[in-house]
């Protein structure tokens, strides 16, 4: 406990230390100004976004599970999409939002085999919206030769490496004599990784192998039912344009208003580079990253900066604060 204590108190210097560069790289006193001129009402349309993305993650999940066999009512599906929002703030302990739904679904009864390939699921169709997206803003920067400057150039090369990489990853989810090679290979390689530091780790791909050919299986079962999967990629989409839209909506409410393509790329650079740097639920890499992007695509730091903070709040704190009476309440009901 006190490990997991001493980590969370590293991430939150890690983030004070992070937003205390941007405000001296920044003029405070417009800091400042955007904080005093907040239209409420934009606020209360983003968390009301905040928590349609929860809504549409329970509808996914009930209807996904159904998939593979699972039974999970709508109610108590909804209940573990608001609860996961604490998945966030555990990580920073070193329990991952993954594992923390695994968690909660486990106390429902569902397999966790299972579980953990609709999690999969979710997350490829979440991610093929997410690179529609991204490829919409990228397309529509470019097509403006006056806004690409050196840094406008980085951030769009990073967004293209991160296009280029997700091809590979839907031909291992969806071809298995790909994916046998790529998780042998994988294994071999943090096989030998571990082995620098000990010899008593063995790592074994079979469970690995098993879980995704499970999931194939329930993709293939998935296609012999049109209406079923239509419903998915629309909750999904949901699912994607509310929790854009909470970052849009924060924009708005500092009274300022940003394209699309600039919205996507930004928002997506910020995500990326939140993942790419491994610390838990990217605390103060996405705010500074995502700051510093859209300040390159042309938006006052200032404004970016506050807009970026204003989407932690509203799409990680709010939902987390609602959360906790029924995490509690599942905790005490399984003890």
């Amino acid at each position: 406990m006190c490990m997991n204590l001493r980590k969370i108190f590293r991430y939150v210097i890690l983030f004070i230390v992070i937003i205390g560069v941007l405000l001296a790289l920044s003029n405070f006193q417009k800091f400042r100004q955007n904080l005093r001129d907040i239209v409420f009402l934009y606020l209360f349309l983003a968390m009301g976004c905040a928590l349609l993305v929860h809504f549409f993650e329970g509808l996914f999940l009930r209807t996904s599970l159904s998939i593979f066999g699972e039974k999970l009512s709508l109610i108590s599906a909804l209940r573990s999409a608001l609860i996961n929002s604490i998945g966030y703030f555990v990580s920073l302990g070193g329990l991952t939002p993954f594992a923390t739904q695994i968690h909660i679904l486990d106390s429902h009864g569902i397999n966790v085999k299972k579980a953990t390939v609709t999690r999969i699921l979710h997350l490829f169709l979440f991610n093929a919206f997410f690179d529609v997206m991204l490829i919409a803003g990228f397309v529509s920067i470019l097509s403006d030769p006056s806004r690409l400057g050196p840094y406008t150039a980085a951030i769009l090369g990073v967004s293209g490496l991160f296009i280029a990489i997700h091809p590979f990853l839907y031909m291992a989810l969806f071809w298995g004599p790909f994916r046998r090679v790529a998780i042998d290979v994988l294994f071999r390689v943090m096989s030998r990784i571990i082995g620098i530091f000990t010899k008593r780790i063995s790592l074994d791909p079979g469970p690995v192998v098993s879980m995704f050919d499970e999931f194939q299986a329930g993709v293939e079962e998935l296609s012999k039912n049109p209406a079923r999967m239509l419903l998915l990629l629309f909750v999904t989409l949901c699912v994607y344009l509310f929790w854009i839209g909470v970052m849009y909506l924060s924009f708005l409410s500092l009274n300022y208003s940003v394209s699309l393509g600039t919205l996507a790329v930004g928002f997506a650079f910020a995500q990326i580079a939140g993942v790419l740097s491994m610390i838990p639920g990217g605390i103060g890499t996405m705010e500074g990253s995502g700051s510093l992007a859209y300040a390159a695509l042309g938006i006052p730091i200032e404004t970016a900066l506050s807009a970026m903070l204003g989407f932690r709040m509203i799409y990680y704190v709010f939902p987390f604060i609602l959360s906790l009476p029924l995490y509690f309440g599942l905790k005490q009901k399984k003890d």
